[in-house]
């Protein structure tokens, strides 16, 4: 193969490249939204796993929701897989739904003498997004967590307040 040719191949190349990885980051920068959400471990854990050097040990992972109106009432839904009810906390802050928790790592992870790869992310978190225009009643809150999926019902109510932050038992 001539210089020329072999030059020109690898340029090629490195242009399909490129735009293979600008393509991916375009995709990566649409997903790029409030469901990426930040797992940091606590510092007892983060000690543990020998992590408490200074470095950022922060884990990000998808808590994604689908939101809609059934009947007078808002319906939200959260994967949450892996998540214990007693770890999940529920609460309104003026017009935001607040969801914070943390995902604990399984003790035989932990006790681990070699880790391979850790792609699901362990820690605490919070999400927050905005509610609709409506207002909320200040009970009648209805919550389920079945096979890892948190399902929130909040009944509107035209004289609920948006200025109180209310807390929500997990069902």
């Amino acid at each position: 193969m001539k210089t020329q040719e072999l030059v020109n191949r690898v340029r090629n190349e490195a242009q399909h490249a490129w735009e293979n990885i600008t393509d991916q980051y375009s995709h990566l920068a649409q997903l790029k939204n409030a469901a990426f959400v930040a797992f940091k471990p606590s510092e007892g854990e983060a000690l543990e796993a020998g992590q408490g050097n200074g470095k950022d040990e922060t884990h990000w992972a998808l808590l994604p929701i689908d939101s809609y109106e059934m009947d007078d009432q808002l319906v939200i839904n959260v994967e949450m897989p892996g998540m214990e009810l007693a770890d999940i906390q529920i609460s309104i802050d003026g017009n935001e739904l607040v969801l914070a928790g943390e995902k604990r790592c399984p003790p035989e992870l932990s006790q681990g003498d070699q880790k391979f790869s850790q792609e699901i992310a362990y820690g605490s978190f919070e999400r927050r997004f905005a509610l609709t225009g409506q207002r909320l009643k200040k009970t009648g809150y209805e919550t389920h967590y079945t096979h890892g999926v948190l399902s929130i019902s909040l009944p509107y109510d035209g004289e609920g307040r948006r200025d109180t932050v209310r807390t929500i038992t997990v069902q």
